[in-house]
């Protein structure tokens, strides 16, 4: 047989196909609970720090200026 037969190119084509949907269905649950498991930690911890950045500005500039930055306006 000739190694560029078409019948057993076609074969091969069919069969690794085949293995691909398989291994898609076997791991493609894993991997997307891993991403979105890596996405929500990341997305948690950014808004985390942006909170912790807005917090200490404000405490640095209260510190610095001697005056509250952000006057509450129920308070005296």
């Amino acid at each position: 047989m000739d190694d560029n037969d078409p019948l057993r190119e076609g074969l091969v084509k069919g069969l690794l196909s085949f293995l691909g949907v398989i291994a898609a269905f076997k791991f493609l649950p894993r991997v997307l609970s891993f991403t979105l498991r890596r996405f929500v930690f990341g997305l948690l911890a950014e808004v985390i720090m942006v909170v912790l950045a807005g917090l200490l500005t404000e405490k640095i500039a209260k510190k610095l200026t001697g005056r509250d930055p952000s006057p509450d306006a129920f308070g005296p």
